[in-house]
């Protein structure tokens, strides 16, 4: 992460899930799709809000740093289906994303430049996206198993990347089917002396709506 004096600070941690479940004060995803015959629209929605604090520099300096990290990504675009059975359908799509990523640092304890210093960061940038999806029927049953996997970036935004999802879920009715899914993202962005490289991934549970 850079600073705007150009100063560079580099902070890694290892996460366990459980650490990241509870460091998640906030997180929200939404998908929405249009669709009439093979031409259809969508918009998709991604905001997590992650609070951790963690010791830097042991005893005797005792630097400790809290981050709070909010991100939001917005992605729009077009989508053509270009294979449907009944019981399977396959398309692909091509559209933009927006991201907004909001950092503050705060120092405690410590010795020397970094003693009680606060940092706050604000980027935004657009990438352009493609990408393909698809959706097929378990058997017979009302099971089905939906994926997409996306990329984007190509150094117009960031440098790249890649957002890949998998969701096992069942089909109640016409109208509503419930999901259990894996997502993943990846993505690599450099502006200056900010660098911005991140994966996220974890378990999704989610409703969907059919009108």
């Amino acid at each position: 992460m850079g600073v705007s004096n150009h100063t560079v600070l580099l902070v890694c941690r290892h996460v366990s899930a459980g650490d990241a479940l509870r460091d998640t004060q906030a997180a929200y995803m939404g998908i929405f799709e249009m669709k009439q015959g093979k031409h259809g629209g969508f918009i998709d929605y991604v905001y997590t809000d992650v609070e951790s604090d963690t010791t830097v520099v042991l005893d005797p300096i005792n630097l400790t740093l809290k981050s709070i990290s909010k991100s939001t990504i917005a992605s729009a675009g077009y989508s053509y289906e270009f294979y449907n059975s009944d019981r399977a359908s396959a398309g692909a799509f091509l559209g933009a994303r927006y991201w907004k990523v909001d950092t503050y640092l705060e120092f405690g304890g410590g010795l020397g430049l970094l003693a009680g210093r606060n940092i706050r960061n604000t980027e935004s940038w657009v990438d352009p996206m493609i990408g393909i999806n698809g959706t097929s029927a378990i058997g017979g049953s009302n099971f089905f198993v939906t994926g997409i996997l996306a990329a984007g970036g190509f150094g117009v935004g960031s440098d790249h990347f890649y957002d890949a999802s998998l969701h096992v879920g069942y089909q109640w009715s016409k109208l509503f089917g419930t999901t259990l899914g894996y997502r993943l993202f990846d993505v690599k962005y450099e502006d200056g002396s900010f660098l911005y490289d991140v994966r996220q991934q974890g378990w999704l549970l989610g409703i969907s709506f059919a009108f």
